[in-house]
């Protein structure tokens, strides 16, 4: 049990935003500064001081209970202070204005907990096999209305990562902003395509009660529908402008992070013209502790599309894939300066395309 607990630290986020709907004033850019400037300084001090072998954690029956609880127990936590934070925002606008600083750190910190935790747990939820799991995913992501993502990643992104067929794998060379664009728009269209043919494959594609009703493209889009709606109701259009604040925020942490996850790694295309098996070298990973457990291990990101299945306390560091040069909360702020991003990363990228075709080049 003991190994999970450092997992609960995600909890500060919702906290953060509580305390910044609550308390207001400098309040409102706790959570900015905790995920962007705290974070990333203590990563950097402890992985100089003591660097991480990100091994496997041994975990007992108990453990596993609380990882599970830690997961499912954020979906109403995220969703009733987005809910307290839609009817607080009127008030807030009235009395600092629209663009003051409080409203702005306010809407950025919800942002930041929709994004960087709720959607991290939602990527884990929907890749487990239960529905309550699949149901808890889903609806933290049709909070930020990108339910799509559920269908696009699972069966789209761990299928084509690494090829110019993945929306979510960035290309050598491509910025940040191009990529969040290119991902954004292809990821809905690839999802759309996946749910039509699975639909066309049960042979329900023609019929109402098990196409259209069934079709979960149409599923989350009527759940978006219905935060939408809810925001409206709680504070009128100023709840739907923040929510849809919120979500443009959340969604370009979310595609921040497919981008640093991926950027310029590429899967062989064999001789019979498919791509190599995905490998623990087509991902990057990073060791850093404390954004790690904050997130619970989505860093160690290689493992996770070796074997998309694990849980994420099963997952551990590879030794085969490159490493990036922070944690992720830096490299993210790393990735908004293309030019110091390339400069950084093409070095990385060119010693380990060294090491690639010296492994390729050793089997027999």
């Amino acid at each position: 049990m003991w190994t999970v607990l450092p997992f609960g630290l995600l909890y500060l986020f919702p906290l953060g935003v509580f305390w910044a709907v609550t308390r207001g004033g400098n309040w409102c850019w706790f959570l900015p500064l905790l995920a962007f400037l705290v974070m990333p300084f203590l990563d950097l001090v402890w992985d100089r001081v003591s660097p991480s072998e990100a091994k496997r954690l041994e975990v007992s029956r108990l453990g596993e209970w609380l990882s599970d609880f830690l997961l499912l127990a954020f979906v109403p936590t995220q969703l009733l202070i987005l809910a307290l934070a839609v009817f607080e925002i009127p008030s807030r606008i009235a009395n600092h204005g629209a663009f003051s600083a409080e409203v702005v750190g306010l809407t950025l910190s919800m942002g930041i907990l929709t994004g960087g935790i709720g959607i991290t747990l939602a990527h884990e939820l929907v890749h487990r096999r239960e529905r309550v799991s699949q149901w808890g995913g889903l609806l933290l992501l049709s909070s930020v209305l990108y339910g799509h993502f559920a269908v696009e990643h699972v069966l789209g992104h761990h299928t084509h990562v690494g090829t110019k067929g993945d929306p979510a794998s960035a290309r050598r060379g491509e910025s940040l902003w191009f990529f969040v664009v290119r991902s954004v728009v292809m990821g809905v269209v690839s999802a759309w395509k996946i749910e039509k043919q699975r639909l066309e494959r049960a042979g329900r594609a023609e019929k109402w009660q098990g196409g259209l009703h069934a079709h979960r493209m149409f599923q989350t889009w009527l759940l978006s529908a219905l935060f939408l709606w809810a925001a409206f109701w709680i504070s009128g259009a100023t709840g739907v402008l923040f929510v849809l604040a919120q979500a443009v925020i959340a969604v370009f942490l979310l595609e921040a992070i497919n981008y640093v996850e991926h950027y310029g790694l590429s899967r062989r295309i064999l001789e019979n013209g498919k791509p190599e098996p995905v490998q623990l070298w087509h991902s990057w990973d990073s060791h850093s502790r404390i954004s790690s457990w904050v997130l619970i291990h989505l860093s160690r990101h290689a493992d996770h599309h070796k074997y998309p299945a694990r849980p994420f306390y099963k997952l551990e560091g590879s030794q085969q894939s490159p490493l990036l040069p922070a944690s992720y909360p830096a490299c993210v702020l790393l990735a908004t300066l293309p030019p110091i991003w390339y400069r950084i990363m093409h070095t990385r990228l060119d010693r380990f395309s060294q090491i690639q075709q010296g492994r390729v080049g050793s089997q027999p």
